[in-house]
């Protein structure tokens, strides 16, 4: 990494430019990969959250902080219905000769990403080098960043420089003067698009129910499943009991066919083992729930993985007292004092 020189860092917009004076590598990254995702035409980018992980390596929890990073800086514009809009260009080598750069790149060609960055009332200039020639719409990754520096504007001499049109962004420089598509600026759309409206189904009593006791929102396919066969009045206590049963068995929190639509239709609690139940360490073996026995002798059961499911149940927020017949009292009481003791720790 570069060091940008002669500076103080302490007022940079959201430590985009960290305090020893490094260029974040990620937020270059991703503001590189929304330049390459955009429409050419509109220069609008519509990423999704799943691809740009995939595509850069960032991780899917650090994204949309780098996004809003970018966004506060003045890189790119943020619509409601996530399209993003970078607010810089390119610069091609024919235009680089003309800013007479040469001395701050180490090979050519190379495509540089120019940007001016305001600390302390003065201006720098921002160099990102890549590796591709003509634009980024090829697939982007992080090792194509092959460097990047600061400058203060002002060591530049002026005719040097070179004013970049930023209202024209996404399209080349050869269609500079072709007017693009306008956009609807509320929603980052084409006139033509209907306006967006929040989906009502999400506060329906049958979605916010699965919400409230699994600690997720169901998948967007199985809420018209869920509104039509819970209705809006939706038994809490029933599935929170099936809820529990369900993953007392290890069963997954997202197979709504286990704890939540059978045992609608049937009014049953869930059954869940098969005939040929798989035997779990620690938890009860007995394909019916409704005539599970606990372990009759201690010694019988793993206490380290007895263990290690209760700190998953209580990492989850469910009570422990409904698996206390599943253990002998010996067991049960030496499993809750480690409990207590690990809670403590933490």
């Amino acid at each position: 990494m570069a060091y940008v020189p002669d500076v103080c860092y302490t007022d940079a917009k959201f430590e985009l430019v960290s305090e020893k004076g490094q260029i974040k590598h990620a937020a270059l990254t991703l503001y590189g990969y929304y330049c390459k995702c955009r429409n050419r035409n509109s220069g609008f980018a519509f990423p999704k959250g799943k691809t740009i992980v995939n595509d850069t390596g960032i991780p899917k929890s650090n994204v949309s902080m780098l996004r809003d990073f970018l966004e506060e800086c003045g890189w790119i514009e943020v619509y409601p219905t996530g399209v993003i809009r970078p607010l810089k260009g390119f610069i091609s080598d024919k235009e680089i000769l003309k800013m007479r750069l040469k001395r701050l790149l180490t090979s050519l060609p190379f495509v540089l990403i120019i940007r001016t960055l305001v600390l302390k009332n003065r201006t720098f200039v921002l160099i990102i080098r890549t590796l591709f020639k003509g634009n980024l719409n090829q697939p982007f990754k992080p090792a194509h960043l092959t460097s990047y520096s600061a400058e203060p504007a002002d060591a530049i001499p002026a005719e040097k420089h070179f004013e970049i049109d930023f209202s024209k962004i996404g399209v080349s420089p050869e269609r500079a003067e072709t007017t693009p598509k306008k956009i609807n600026p509320k929603n980052g759309l084409s006139p033509d698009c209907a306006e967006t409206k929040p989906d009502n189904r999400r506060e329906h009593p049958a979605v916010k129910m699965v919400r409230e006791i699994s600690g997720r929102f169901p998948h967007k396919d199985q809420w018209d499943q869920l509104i039509k066969e819970i209705g809006k009045n939706p038994d809490i206590e029933f599935f929170r009991s099936c809820w529990t049963i369900w993953r007392s068995f290890d069963g997954k929190p997202t197979n709504l066919q286990g704890w939540v639509f059978i045992p609608n239709k049937t009014g049953k609690l869930p059954q869940v083992f098969s005939e040929n139940p798989v035997q779990l360490t620690g938890k009860p073996p007995e394909k019916d729930w409704q005539n599970a026995g606990r372990y009759e002798e201690p010694g019988e059961i793993d206490r380290n993985e007895a263990l290690e499911f209760l700190l998953e149940l209580q990492a989850e927020g469910e009570d422990l007292s409904p698996y206390q017949k599943f253990y002998p009292e010996e067991d049960w009481t030496w499993l809750i004092q480690e409990l207590n003791k690990q809670t403590a720790a933490n």
